[in-house]
Order: structure tokens, then C-alpha cells, then sequence
């Protein structure tokens, strides 16, 4: 390489990106942990009951 000559680096984006992306995917599976356990019930249970004549 000679001493005038000229050298170009591009970088297409940043860190940033790639940290904001590890956030969002840290909160979809803190989410789907929370649905998956229930978070979005009131703690009570649900009993429906049908009579069904018995054909006498």
C-alpha cells in the first residue's frame, strides 16, 4: 500500500440495533412466560354444568 492511497470502511448500522433487538426478545419471552402461567386469569375457576335428561 502506498502512502497516498486511500482506504474506505463502511459499517452498516450499529450496536444499537442488535441491543434493541435482544430487548424485545427478552420481553416476547417474559410475556409469553407470564401468559403461559396464568397471568391473565383472575384466580377464580370456571364449572358449567349441563343437565341432560337421561331418556326416561
Amino acid at each position: 500500500m502506498s502512502d497516498n492511497e486511500k482506504v474506505t470502511v463502511v459499517r452498516s448500522g450499529s450496536g444499537a440495533g442488535w441491543f434493541v433487538a435482544a430487548i424485545l426478545l427478552i420481553a416476547l419471552a417474559a410475556g409469553a412466560y407470564y401468559v403461559v402461567n396464568g397471568g391473565f386469569t383472575n384466580e377464580k375457576s370456571v364449572s358449567i354444568e349441563l343437565k341432560v335428561p337421561d331418556g326416561k
